[in-house]
């Protein structure tokens, strides 16, 4: 968000197809990735661990009314 791009992220993720499988919710984050966005921005760790839950509960809401709506 701050003007950032996945290209921006690779140091913390190791590459940029880990950043973009992380944002499309098709990775979750290693513990390595977890200490290196938290050193990088200076914010605990249970911040990027409450978006990652988030990001789970909103995919399987979207799973539950694809499903409902067949």
């Amino acid at each position: 968000q701050q003007g950032l791009t996945q290209r921006d992220l690779i140091p913390q993720f190791g590459s940029e197809s880990a950043v973009s499988m992380f944002l499309a919710g098709q990775r979750k984050l290693t513990l390595e990735q977890l200490r290196r966005l938290s050193a990088r921005f200076k914010l605990p760790a249970d911040v990027f661990l409450a978006r990652e839950r988030r990001e789970r509960c909103l995919a399987r809401v979207a799973a539950e009314r694809r499903n409902y709506a067949k």
